[in-house]
C-alpha cells in the first residue's frame, strides 16, 4: 500500500513538472504564478562567470539543485527557442499557447540583444491572441510577456 502511494505521488509530481517544461530536451521550467513568472534553472547551468540579466520585478529565477546534461551553447539555445516560437504561432488550444508563452519567457531571459523585428512580430501575435475569446484564461500570462517585451524595447 505504501509503495503504491509513493508511486502515485512521484507520478503526480513528474506530471506537474512536465507540464511546466515546454521543450522536452531542455531542463528549463517556467511557471506562471498569480503575481509573477518563475523560471527554474538547474544550478549546473550557472558558472562563476554567469551574469544574470536585469529582470522585470515580476520575474524570478530559482536555481535547482539537480543533475542535468549540459545546456546547449547560447546560439543553439536561442535558435531552438526562435524556431519553436516562429513555427507554433497559431497553437490549437490554450495548453499549446501556454507552452509558447513559456518558451517566450525563456527566450527573453536568455537573449540579451534586441531584435526589434522579431520582438515586434511576437508582440503582434500576443495582440492577436488577446482578441480570441478562447484565450481568456491566459490573459494574465499574456500580459506578463507583453510587459517584458515592452521592457526589451526600452
Amino acid at each position: 500500500m505504501k509503495k503504491t502511494i509513493i508511486l502515485l505521488f512521484f507520478i503526480a509530481i513528474s506530471g506537474i513538472s512536465r507540464a511546466q517544461q515546454p521543450i522536452d530536451s531542455l531542463y528549463l521550467w517556467v511557471n506562471f504564478q498569480k503575481e509573477n513568472i518563475v523560471i527554474d534553472i538547474p544550478k549546473d547551468y550557472f558558472t562563476l562567470r554567469t551574469i544574470v540579466p536585469k529582470l522585470p520585478r515580476f520575474v524570478a529565477v530559482r536555481k535547482l539543485n539537480i543533475l542535468v546534461p549540459p545546456l546547449p551553447q547560447k546560439d543553439l539555445l536561442l535558435q531552438t527557442f526562435h524556431n519553436y516560437l516562429t513555427k507554433t504561432t497559431e497553437p490549437a488550444d490554450n495548453y499549446q499557447r501556454l507552452d509558447w508563452l513559456r518558451v517566450m519567457a525563456l527566450y527573453l531571459y536568455f537573449n540579451q540583444e534586441r531584435d526589434q523585428v522579431f520582438l515586434s512580430e511576437m508582440r503582434k501575435i500576443l495582440e492577436d491572441w488577446k482578441q480570441l475569446t478562447t484565450a481568456g484564461p491566459l490573459i494574465t500570462e499574456i500580459g506578463y510577456i507583453e510587459q517584458w517585451l515592452m521592457l526589451k524595447y526600452e
